[in-house]
């Protein structure tokens, strides 16, 4: 089921869309930084996800490949024929990791393939004159500013995809394709709200944009680890719900 998804999502223009969705939205930003000066890639991106209102238009393009899936195949009743074949387990399960891995690789290309046409007119990083606060500032004093890059954007990418399974669970509940697609967006404004204030350890607005001070790790990648985990721990909590309630409703409208 894993590989006909795969397929699915291959031929997609919803793939492609979101794709070319991200480097639009990120070159809209580019034009207002080159007229008003932006000196490197990596500038540019922490300034673009910085701003609250491209970042969540970014979840939503992230999560549009694949998103709607339930949705979509609820209301055309392709889910009877996928159930009775592989079982409802195995049908919640594929599509709960499918979205999740979609969305991130959405989010994660989009945004590189944006990268590397901004690096055509602008270096990839410059020397900051000031300590490193965060712990992949490092990187960039070392002249390594494309790891922090890749640091950075995997972890904004991962919270896309728990973002999406977010998305999908409220489509399970309303089945309708443009829930399913407007609820990653809506998920990402409540639940960065409702976490502001907790310990910077659990504030998501914060860990989405890699805020995490050297007082915390000393040790970039258990930085990483600790923020895709954090948010794959969710996006499965989230899943397991999402599963539950598939079960329900496949038992009680489709038996």
């Amino acid at each position: 089921m894993f590989r006909a998804y795969t397929y699915k999502l291959i031929r997609s223009p919803y793939f492609y869309v979101g794709l070319i969705g991200i480097v639009i939205l990120c070159c809209t930003d580019f034009i207002h930084n080159v007229i008003f000066g932006c000196d490197s890639v990596l500038y540019h991106v922490e300034i673009f996800l910085g701003l609250a209102q491209y970042r969540r238009a970014l979840v939503l393009f992230a999560a549009l490949p694949f998103v709607a899936n339930f949705a979509e195949e609820w209301k055309s009743g392709v889910i009877k024929s996928c159930v009775t074949r592989k079982g409802i387990k195995k049908y919640a399960v594929t599509n709960v990791l499918f979205c999740w891995l979609s969305t991130v690789i959405t989010a994660f290309l989009g945004l590189w393939l944006f990268m590397c046409f901004d690096s055509l007119f602008v270096p990839w990083s410059q020397i900051s004159p000031n300590p490193p606060y965060c712990i992949f500032e490092e990187y960039i004093n070392y002249g390594h500013g494309e790891i922090y890059l890749l640091f950075t954007t995997l972890i904004f990418a991962a919270s896309c995809g728990m973002w999406a399974v977010m998305g999908m669970l409220m489509s399970v509940l309303f089945p309708n394709k443009y829930v399913a697609v407007c609820a990653p967006f809506a998920a990402c404004y409540i639940v960065e709200r409702l976490t502001m204030g907790l310990p910077n350890w659990f504030d998501l607005h914060w860990l989405v944009l890699s805020y995490i001070p050297y007082d915390y790790f000393n040790n970039s990648f258990l930085g990483f680890l600790y923020c895709v985990g954090l948010f794959g721990i969710i996006a499965a909590v989230c899943g397991v719900l999402l599963c539950i309630l598939i079960k329900r409703k496949v038992n009680n409208e489709l038996s």
